[in-house]
């Protein structure tokens, strides 16, 4: 592998949502890419097997981003196995019921955005607390900058279907 492909290299990233889906195909893409990679998911068995699919340098962790407690375990556990955090990817969320709001019960409303909108911000104060600590930061919503800078992203990568699955 080339060294412009290993761009992660030196890098440590938490992707939450890990354990199928986008969040293990960008589990194993930024092993790929050099970075070491703690991964998280509900499921501890699921979310284990697709960190021994990512490669050396992926481990995996049983988490509930609603609940801060095991958000900052999340945060403890990556700075304990690899000494940092540089990403921290949002991808976690919950299908609920593809139904109109017109249909929607209030059940499936709050675990819908208990998951991809309150979890996020639970993240938030570990986040915050790294942000201080690194003197360039940026948060990335939503995408991809390519920018060259050495910093904390947190990137969020909601998946929330349309009306009709879209």
């Amino acid at each position: 592998m080339t060294t412009q492909n290993r761009r992660l290299e030196g890098k440590v990233a938490i992707i939450t949502g890990a354990s199928k889906g986008t969040g293990a195909v960008m589990g194993k893409q930024f092993v790929e890419a050099g970075a070491k990679v703690l991964m998280v998911a509900r499921r501890e068995d699921a979310v284990l097997e697709a960190a021994q699919a990512a490669g050396e340098g992926a481990i995996g962790m049983a988490v509930d981003v609603t609940d801060e407690d095991q958000v900052r375990a999340m945060v403890d556990r990556a700075l304990n196995e690899f000494g940092q955090v540089d990403i921290l990817l949002n991808n976690a969320v919950i299908p609920g019921q593809d139904l109109h709001v017109w249909d929607q019960t209030l059940e499936n409303w709050n675990a819908v955005f208990a998951i991809c909108i309150t979890a996020p911000i639970a993240a938030n104060p570990v986040a915050k607390a790294l942000l201080l600590s690194i003197a360039s930061a940026c948060l990335v919503p939503r995408q991809w900058h390519h920018r060259r800078r050495r910093d904390l992203r947190l990137l969020d990568q909601p998946q929330l279907p349309g009306p009709h699955g879209q």
